[in-house]
């Protein structure tokens, strides 16, 4: 590998994707890392994008960032378009402008979830919600506004970091005895840090062994299942490391139990044969990469 380093441009630095890059990268001497957030680039604020990646000029992209509140999207439209779409343009129309790859977090819910087999990257979007469609958009204007990008999409996202239904579970488990979860929402798990592996590698592939299949991916981790055996997993590995769980009733419960602003996919899981093909991204099992995540948290 060439000694001469390469300069990585980080979007949403602080998310869970983020510092999880910075972790891999960092410890990586071929590379040199520049994280962005609010502080150093507001995203909200369209007009210093492209100016702030021309003065870093760095070799790829890598946006981590997004507006994630599926919830909130529903009445913060405006917002959500303003940063998973109008934004991603600024940077798709720099790199194409510099010549500068880049490498962007799309998501499962840009499809409807109306179907029952993993989902390929070619398959048509039809996303049922205000965050699905705004993601969905930013895709699209990277397709029309930059030759050289990779977009990732990613579901259930979750780590050590920030806020997550890992978390979630566990911080309810050891205080509620009675615990009801969605049992009819299909999808994979996925950790943030094999997602952030993934990236590092294709990120490799680019810059230096000069491997460019550009295009659309999916990246989960198998095997499908659902929230309600998501969260028995969670509390039967979080048993296994000695926390005190108090639910002695999970309940599984329907989706139209809960009333939601958003309309969630029933069945989104993905099929992540391309990225195995195209950069031989090595692709683990959720429960394996669960037990990673569980360790840490266990001992904090």
């Amino acid at each position: 590998m060439p000694n001469d380093k390469k300069h990585i441009l980080c979007f949403g630095a602080l998310g869970q994707l983020g510092q999880e890059s910075e972790i891999l990268f960092s410890k990586d001497k071929n590379f040199e890392l520049t994280l962005a957030d609010k502080d150093e680039c507001d995203l909200t604020k369209i007009e210093t994008i492209q100016p702030f990646i021309e003065q870093i000029q760095p070799d790829l992209i890598i946006n981590c960032s997004a507006y994630t509140d599926v919830e909130g999207a529903e009445e913060q439209k405006d917002l959500a378009f303003l940063i998973n779409a109008t934004a991603v343009d600024e940077m798709a129309k720099a790199g194409q402008s510099l010549n500068i790859p880049l490498i962007h977090v799309s998501t499962d819910y840009v499809f409807d979830g109306q179907g029952n087999a993993p989902i390929f990257p070619n398959a048509e979007a039809n996303p049922i919600n205000v965050y699905g469609a705004s993601k969905l958009e930013g895709e699209n204007l990277i397709k029309q506004s930059l030759e050289k990008h990779i977009i990732i999409r990613t579901s259930w996202l979750y780590s050590v970091h920030g806020k997550n239904f890992v978390k979630t579970m566990l911080c309810l488990g050891q205080k509620r005895e009675d615990l009801s979860i969605i049992t009819d929402q299909y999808g994979c798990p996925t950790s943030a840090g094999s997602l952030a592996k993934a990236i590092y590698d294709i990120t490799n592939k680019i810059l230096f062994d000069h491997v460019e299949e550009w295009g659309i991916y999916h990246f989960s981790n198998p095997k499908s299942t659902n929230w309600y055996s998501f969260a028995a997993e969670i509390f039967s590995q979080a048993r296994a490391y000695g926390i005190k769980i108090k639910v002695k009733n999970l309940a599984p419960v329907s989706s139209a139990e809960f009333q939601t602003k958003a309309a969630r996919p029933t069945y989104s899981v993905m099929n992540v044969e391309k990225i195995q093909d195209n950069y031989g991204v090595d692709v683990s099992e959720w429960t394996k990469e669960l037990d990673k995540v569980m360790q840490v948290l266990t001992k904090s």
